[in-house]
């Protein structure tokens, strides 16, 4: 039976690099008799049908990424096949460190033309290594071009889930207690170590006794 190795620049575990790091290179081999068809497959451990195949030979498959962006984090999987049952693999991660950014996911609106995403909440998608972990919320009323004032974090609770082992991030803000001197234009500042990525969004009361709505206006 066919015994799998898989490596990233030679190592065998967990690898954490910085985007745009020149030069990865994966391998993908087997040792065994005959020979075995060894396939090299990447995904975020959400299962197999979430699989993208990298290459598929006799015995070794190499895999070149010539410079890493966040779209690369991952896992690396292994399997070789020779014809003996319940075939051989293993799996490496790739961690790319990289600062919030907007996903292909996520297509905001304009400060013309706002999205409305939900009633009662903001659910958006970003592309970060590690999660955001600080949030600044600044408040603008009604003039876009104000100075703003930073307010309390307190006013907005803000949940953030990395999906799988990807780089993709689900987020989900929502408001607490909103007084109506503090209706108007916002933004949220998400940051990591790497850097930050800010949003603009209204708070508006949709009617008397009605829930407010939320919008995401603009990307800055």
């Amino acid at each position: 039976k066919a015994k799998v190795k898989v490596t990233i620049n030679d190592v065998s575990d967990s690898l954490t690099v910085g985007e745009n790091t020149a030069v990865i290179t994966l391998v993908c081999e087997a040792n065994g008799r005959p020979p075995a068809n060894v396939h090299l497959m990447f995904g975020f451990g959400l299962g197999m049908n979430n699989e993208t195949s990298l290459g598929m030979h006799n015995v070794t498959v190499t895999f070149i990424i010539p410079q890493v962006t966040c779209d690369n984090m991952g896992i690396y999987t292994c399997a070789a096949d020779n014809g003996f049952p319940n075939p051989d693999k293993k799996s490496v991660q790739l961690k790319v460190q990289c600062s919030p950014r907007s996903a292909s996911l996520l297509q905001p609106g304009t400060e013309d033309n706002p999205a409305k995403l939900t009633t009662g909440g903001l659910a958006f998608t970003l592309t970060s290594y590690p999660v955001p972990d600080t949030f600044l919320y600044t408040f603008y009323g009604n003039q876009h071009d104000a100075t703003g004032d930073v307010v309390s974090s307190d006013m907005f609770s803000m949940q953030v889930t990395q999906v799988g082992a990807s780089s993709f991030v689900d987020c989900e803000l929502r408001p607490r207690e909103i007084p109506a001197e503090r209706l108007g234009l916002y933004t949220v500042t998400m940051s990591n170590e790497i850097g930050s990525l800010s949003y603009y969004f209204i708070v508006n009361e949709q009617g008397t006794g009605s829930s407010s709505y939320y919008f995401i206006v603009n990307e800055q």
